[in-house]
C-alpha cells in the first residue's frame, strides 16, 4: 500500500505554564495501519514522573490523576467515590468527505480547542492532512483573552476582537501558545501522518521506515 508523509515535524509534551523549569508530561500519538484501522492515544503523567510508581506488568509509569480533582469538598470536581475527574484530553476518530482521520494533542487545557479546530478543518472545509496541520488556529481554553495566531487574516482578528479580549501569538518552537497535535488520515488506500509543524520533538513515521530499521 502506498504511504506518504506530508510534513516532518514534532510533538512536544506540554506544560501549561510554559516555564522551562516546569515538568512536561503529556504525549499523543495517532496510528493508521495498512487496513485502515486507527488509534488516537493521549497519555499524560500529570507531572514529569507521574505517581513515581511503575506498573510491574507493563513497565509504564502510573499517572497521579488524583491531582485533577478539587481537594475542597462540595464542589463539582471534588474527590469522591465512583467519581470521574475533570479531564481535558479528547482524542478524536472521525470521517468526512471520503476520508477517515484520527487526531489528538498534548497541551493541557489547550487540547480541546486544538482538536475541535483540526476536526472542523477536515470535515467542514475539506482540508487534507497537510492543510489541516498548517492552518493557523486560535486558543480559547481559559483566561481573559483568546489567543490568536498572528498569521491569521486581519479581518479574523477584528471579528474576534469585537467580541473578546484577544492576544496575538506567534506559532514558535517555544513557548507554545497552542497545543501540539498529532494526526493521521486515510483517503482510499493512501495513509498520511503529521505532527505539530513547529515542534522538533516528534515525527511522522511510515510502515516502510519501521521495516527498514
Amino acid at each position: 500500500m502506498p504511504s506518504r508523509l506530508p510534513t516532518r515535524s514534532g510533538l512536544q509534551p506540554w506544560d501549561e505554564t510554559e516555564s522551562s523549569e516546569a515538568p512536561a508530561c503529556t504525549t499523543h500519538f495517532s496510528v493508521v495501519d495498512r487496513h485502515g484501522n486507527m488509534v488516537a492515544q493521549t497519555q499524560t503523567l500529570l507531572s514529569i514522573f507521574g505517581s513515581r510508581v511503575v506498573s510491574p506488568s507493563t513497565g509504564l509509569l502510573m499517572n497521579n490523576g488524583l491531582m485533577w480533582f478539587d481537594p475542597v469538598q462540595g464542589r463539582p470536581n471534588s474527590l469522591g467515590p465512583s467519581k470521574r475527574c475533570l479531564m481535558n484530553v479528547c482524542p478524536v476518530i472521525g470521517e468526512g468527505e471520503g476520508r477517515h482521520f484520527a487526531f489528538g494533542a498534548s497541551g493541557g487545557r489547550k487540547i480541546v480547542s486544538a482538536v475541535s479546530q483540526l476536526t472542523s478543518f477536515a470535515i467542514d472545509f475539506g482540508m487534507d492532512l497537510e492543510q489541516v496541520f498548517h492552518q493557523p488556529r486560535i486558543d480559547s481554553s481559559g483566561g481573559p483573552a483568546v489567543i490568536v495566531d498572528d498569521t491569521l487574516p486581519e479581518d479574523v482578528f477584528r471579528a474576534l476582537a469585537a467580541r473578546h479580549q484577544v492576544r496575538r501569538a506567534r506559532r514558535t518552537v517555544f513557548p507554545y501558545s497552542f497545543a501540539c497535535p498529532a494526526g493521521v488520515m486515510r483517503r482510499g488506500d493512501i495513509n498520511s501522518g503529521c505532527t505539530e509543524i513547529m515542534s522538533p520533538w516528534g515525527d511522522a513515521v511510515s510502515e516502510a521506515d519501521i521495516q527498514d530499521r
